[in-house]
């Protein structure tokens, strides 16, 4: 008999493999939008950031909330802001 086993890849999880916090761009090209978009989006706080030595990041725990309906945003953020 088989056992089917699945692993988890890009296609499945686009943040699979991400550290905790990555730039504003490459949370613009894993999730599809535009660079200025992504900059709009950490303004208004729907996408969750923290700012490090005069640079955005983008939280990876507020990424995957975004691509989590029943996980809001801004609850990860304040989360891990402490």
């Amino acid at each position: 008999m088989t056992t089917l086993t699945t692993t988890p890849d890009a296609a499945a999880d686009p943040l699979a493999g991400l550290p905790p916090l990555i730039s504003v761009e490459r949370a613009a090209e894993t999730l599809g939008f535009s660079r200025a978009s992504a900059y709009r989006y950490v303004k208004t706080g729907e996408l969750p950031s923290k700012k490090l030595g005069g640079r955005v990041f983008i939280l990876t725990a507020g990424l995957r909330a975004l691509l989590t309906p029943d996980t809001p945003a801004r609850e990860v953020a304040a989360d891990e802001r402490g």
